[in-house]
């Protein structure tokens, strides 16, 4: 059974304080104190906490994410290997069908 990431509201019940105050002071904002800002950072780094891709995207406006259609994976899986990017790429691979003129995922 795995694990769910720690999140925000872990880490604001562990310290009993808002989701909102744990999120300013992971961004070091001025208006946190430093000995809740240090708390906050050291539990977050004892929990191993990290955030979330897609929210930060969200957020930003800039999921960083794009979507490629193939008609075969395998040599793009060869291209994309010897270009040497798997280190710092997720790589989802999907099948999909046309069904009356719509594209369907089926994984």
């Amino acid at each position: 059974m795995s694990k769910r990431p720690v999140s925000l509201k872990t880490l604001a019940q562990a310290l009993g304080v808002s989701i909102s105050t744990v999120s300013r002071a992971l961004r070091n904002h001025p208006d946190i104190g430093p000995e809740l800002t240090q708390r906050v950072h050291h539990l977050a780094q004892q929990l191993h906490y990290s955030p979330n891709p897609l929210t930060m995207g969200l957020l930003k406006n800039a999921t960083r994410i794009i979507g490629v259609i193939v008609p075969a994976l395998e040599p793009v899986m060869d291209w994309w290997g010897n270009l040497g990017v798997w280190h710092s790429a997720e790589v989802t691979p999907a099948t999909s069908r046309m069904r009356n003129g719509r594209l369907w995922r089926l994984t």
